[in-house]
C-alpha cells in the first residue's frame, strides 16, 4: 500500500472519530447534518485510498463508485448544514423547499453513476506496483456536469455563509467567517485536484482532495464545539492531539523516506540496507511520537480550554460572597461579579419575588421586562419542571415565551428555590465568547442556586427588618414610656393584692380552724350521739373546710413567693405515714363517689429530709385532684417506691385526663385545662402550680403523664440521702 493511501486511511480514522464525538453530543439537526457530511467524506476518502491502491480492474471500479458518489452527498449535506449554522434555528419555508429540491440533482447523479460508471469515466489506469497510483481518464461532457454540481453547491454554501457573516449584532460572525474561509480554501483546492485537473487529462493528484477537506472539517468542528459541543471538548482535545501527532509522524516518516530514497536510490529491491534504514526511521518516529503528542496536547488544551474555569473555585467564591453579604444589593452585585469573571455571560440579571413590590430586578442591562411581563413569564416558567432552563431548548409549546425571553437577551434561567418556595430567577445571556452553556456550567449554577436562593431570602428578611428598625425604635420608645407608667401602677396594685391576700388568708384561718374543731368534736360525739345522715352531712362540711384550709395555704404560699418569703423548712419525716394520713382524710368522699383508693404502705422505707407541711399539701393536692376528676366507680392507685438512688410517689387515676395540647401549660399559675373547668368549676389553678414549686424547691422533680379520657399520673421523685 502506498504512502498516499496510508495518509488517506489516517484521515478516515480522524474523520470517523469526529463522527463518534458528534453522535455522543447533543442530537440536534445541526450536529446530525455535519455528522452526515463527515460520514460521506469518510466514504469518499476510503474510496480514494482503496482506488489508488487497486491492482485489479474489478477492485478499482468498486472503489471508484465510492470515490464518485460519496462527495455528492458531502456537498449536499454541507450546503444544508449552512442553513442551520451557527444558531441551529428552524428552517424557513423557502429553505425547506430548497433543501428538498437540492436532493433531485443528488439522487439523479447518484443513480446514473451507480447504473453506469463509464458515464463519467472513459478509462481506468491501474497501478503496476506499490509506488505508482491507479488513476482514471474522464468523459469530459458528463464530468463537466459532475463538476458543475459541485460548483453550484459549494458556491451556494459560500453565499449563505457570507450573508450570515454580515448580520449586524450577531455573536457568531467570527465563527461564520472562519468557516467560510476554510470552506473556500479547501473546496477550491479539492475542486482543482479532483475535478479540474482530471478534465484536463491529469488524474494523478486525486488523493489530495480528501486531504484538503481535513482543514475545513477541523474548523467547522471547532466552531460547532464553541457553540454546542463543549461537553465533548476533552474528547476533541485528546483526539485532536492524537490525530495531529499521528499526522505529523506520518509526514516526517514520509519525508525521511522520500529524501533517503532520492538521495541513495533506494527501493524495495535494495535488500537489507533498505530495510535497515526503514527500521531506523520507524524507531526514530516512535521515539519522537510522545514529545509530539505532549506538544499537541498543550496546543489543543489551549484552544479548547481557553476560557475554562475550575468549578470548585467558583463555588468557593460564591460561598465567601454569600457569607459576607447581608445587604441584598451587595449580595447580587458580588454574585454578578463572580459570574462575569468565570462563566462570562454577556448579561446577568436577578429577578426576585417580593411580597410588597412584585418583582425586584437587578441586572447588568437596561433592557428589562415590565412587572406585567415578569408575572406572565413566571407563571409560564413554573410549568417547566427543570431547575435550569435553556431558552434555545425550551419545548415547542413554549415558543411565544422563548421568543419573549430572547428579546431580552436571556439564554439560561436558573430557578432559585428554598424548599418549595420560589425566591426568583437568575437570568444569564449568551456567553461573550459564543460558547454554549455545558454540563460544567449547569453543575456550578445548580450548586450555587440553592445557596443563593437562601442568601437572597435571608437578605430580603434582613432588609425588611432594617426597614422596620426606625419605626420600631420610635414605637418602642413610646411603648417603653407607657410601660413604665403601667408598671408603676401594676407594682402598686400587685403590692396591694399581696397585702390583701396575706391579710385575708390570715383572717380566714382563725374562723376555719374553729369550724373544723367544732365539726370534729360533733363528729366524735362529744356533744351527743350523731345519726348516720347527720354524720354524712357533717363529714362533707368538714372536708370542705379542710379544702378551704389548703386553698388558704396555697394563697399564702403564692404571696410568699411574690415577696421572697417562701422558705422550705426541712426535717426528718416518714413518707408512708404522711401518705396514709392524707389519704385517710379523703376516704369518706371517695366512698360517696364509689371510688376505690389502692395503697400498699411499704413497711421498710427510708426517712427523708423534707418540709413535712408543704409535702403533705402536695400529696393532698394530687390525691384530691385524682378523686374529683375521676368519675363515680373509678379507681385511684397510690404507689410509693424506693431504690438505692431515689424515692418516688405516683398517684394514678382513670379519670378525664389532660388534653395533649394543654399539658405544657398545666403547672402555670391560675391555669386549668378546659375539661377540668367543666368538671370542677370552683378550682383556682393554684394547686399544681404550688406543688411544682414545693417539689422543685425541695430538690425533687415532678412526675406527670396523661392521656385525655384515659386518666393521669401525678407524683414526685426525690434523691435518697446517703
Amino acid at each position: 500500500m502506498s504512502v498516499q493511501s496510508l495518509i488517506l486511511l489516517t484521515i478516515v480514522l480522524f474523520n470517523g472519530s469526529l463522527v463518534w464525538l458528534l453522535q455522543k453530543s447533543q442530537r440536534n439537526i445541526q450536529n446530525i447534518l455535519f455528522a452526515l457530511a463527515i460520514s460521506s467524506n469518510v466514504l469518499w476518502t476510503l474510496g480514494t485510498a482503496m482506488f489508488i491502491s487497486s491492482h485489479t480492474l474489478y477492485s478499482a471500479n468498486l472503489w471508484l463508485g465510492f470515490f464518485l458518489i460519496a462527495p455528492l452527498f458531502t456537498a449536499y449535506f454541507l450546503l444544508v448544514f449552512t442553513f442551520f449554522f451557527p444558531t441551529n434555528s428552524k428552517l424557513s419555508t423557502r429553505n425547506k423547499t430548497i433543501s428538498i429540491v437540492l436532493t433531485v440533482p443528488l439522487l439523479v447523479l447518484s443513480v446514473l453513476i451507480l447504473l453506469n460508471q463509464n458515464l463519467l469515466i472513459a478509462n481506468t489506469v491501474l497501478s503496476t506496483n506499490a509506488s505508482s497510483l491507479t488513476y482514471f481518464e474522464v468523459n469530459k461532457f458528463w464530468y463537466t456536469i459532475y463538476t458543475a454540481y459541485f460548483s453550484v453547491y459549494f458556491f451556494w454554501s459560500y453565499v449563505v455563509l457570507f450573508n450570515k457573516s454580515r448580520i449586524k449584532g450577531s455573536r457568531h460572525k467570527i465563527q461564520v467567517r472562519y468557516v467560510l474561509l476554510a470552506a473556500v480554501i479547501s473546496s477550491f483546492l479539492a475542486m482543482i485536484t479532483n475535478l479540474n485537473l482530471p478534465l484536463l487529462g491529469n488524474g494523478n493528484y486525486i488523493f489530495l482532495g480528501p486531504i484538503f477537506t481535513v482543514g475545513y472539517l477541523i474548523v467547522v468542528g471547532v466552531a460547532i464545539a464553541k457553540h454546542h459541543l463543549f461537553d465533548i471538548r476533552a474528547a476533541v482535545a485528546r483526539g485532536g492531539a492524537y490525530a495531529l501527532s499521528l499526522l505529523a509522524i506520518i509526514g516526517v516518516y514520509t519525508l525521511f523516506i522520500t529524501v533517503l530514497s532520492n538521495a541513495f536510490g533506494l527501493n524495495e529491491s535494495a535488500g537489507s540496507g533498505t530495510r535497515f534504514i526503514f527500521t531506523v526511521v520507524a524507531v526514530v518516529s516512535a521515539i519522537i511520537f510522545s514529545p509530539l503528542k505532549r506538544f499537541f496536547d498543550k496546543l489543543t488544551i489551549k484552544v479548547f480550554y481557553r476560557n475554562s474555569y475550575e468549578p470548585g473555585a467558583v463555588i468557593d467564591q460564591f460561598s465567601s460572597k454569600v457569607v459576607k453579604n447581608y445587604q441584598i444589593d451587595e449580595l447580587i452585585a458580588s454574585s454578578i461579579e463572580v459570574l462575569q469573571k468565570t462563566i462570562q455571560p454577556e448579561s446577568s440579571a436577578f429577578i426576585i419575588r417580593h411580597k410588597d413590590h412584585g418583582y425586584i430586578i437587578r441586572a447588568t442591562t437596561e433592557k428589562i421586562p415590565s412587572q406585567e411581563e415578569l408575572f406572565d413569564f413566571s407563571s409560564e416558567l413554573q410549568k417547566i419542571p427543570d431547575p435550569i432552563i435553556e431558552v434555545n431548548l425550551m419545548p415547542p409549546e413554549y415558543g411565544r415565551l422563548r421568543s419573549s425571553l430572547k428579546r431580552y437577551g436571556a439564554s439560561v434561567l436558573v430557578r432559585l428555590m428554598v424548599g418549595e418556595e420560589l425566591v426568583g430567577y437568575l437570568v444569564l445571556g449568551e456567553k461573550k465568547n459564543g460558547d454554549a452553556y455545558v454540563d460544567r456550567d449547569k453543575l456550578v449554577l445548580g450548586v450555587i442556586s440553592e445557596e443563593l436562593a437562601l442568601a437572597i431570602q435571608n437578605a430580603l428578611r434582613y432588609q425588611e427588618i432594617e426597614g422596620f428598625n426606625e419605626k420600631l425604635i420610635k414605637e418602642i420608645d413610646q411603648a417603653t414610656r407607657a410601660l413604665k407608667q403601667s408598671n408603676a401602677k401594676l407594682q402598686a396594685l400587685d403590692e396591694a393584692k399581696d397585702e390583701f391576700i396575706s391579710m385575708a388568708s390570715h383572717q380566714l384561718r382563725t374562723p376555719l380552724t374553729s369550724i373544723k374543731g367544732y365539726l370534729s368534736m360533733v363528729l366524735d360525739g362529744d356533744v351527743g350521739k350523731v345519726s348516720k345522715q347527720q354524720s354524712e352531712m357533717l363529714s362533707t362540711a368538714y372536708a370542705s373546710a379542710q379544702r378551704m384550709v389548703y386553698l388558704i395555704a396555697d394563697l399564702l404560699n403564692v404571696s410568699r413567693l411574690q415577696t421572697g418569703k417562701f422558705v422550705i423548712e426541712k426535717n426528718e419525716c416518714f413518707l408512708p405515714e404522711m401518705v396514709e394520713e392524707e389519704i385517710a382524710q379523703l376516704k369518706e368522699a371517695a366512698s360517696a363517689k364509689n371510688i376505690s383508693f389502692e395503697f400498699k404502705k411499704p413497711a421498710d422505707f427510708p426517712k427523708m429530709m423534707l418540709d413535712e407541711t408543704k409535702i403533705r399539701q402536695v400529696i393532698m393536692n394530687f390525691a384530691d385532684n385524682a378523686l374529683y376528676y375521676t368519675p363515680a366507680g373509678g379507681k385511684v392507685k397510690i404507689e410509693l417506691r424506693a431504690n438505692s438512688k431515689s424515692v418516688e410517689l405516683t398517684i394514678t387515676d382513670n379519670g378525664i385526663g389532660v388534653p395533649k395540647d394543654e399539658q405544657h401549660k398545666l403547672f402555670s399559675k391560675f391555669y386549668r385545662a378546659g375539661n377540668a373547668q367543666k368538671a370542677r368549676p370552683d378550682g383556682t389553678g393554684l394547686g399544681l402550680f404550688m406543688a411544682k414549686k414545693v417539689v422543685v424547691a425541695s430538690g425533687g422533680a415532678i412526675i406527670f403523664r396523661s392521656r385525655e379520657g384515659k386518666g393521669s399520673t401525678f407524683g414526685f421523685t426525690f434523691p435518697r440521702l446517703h
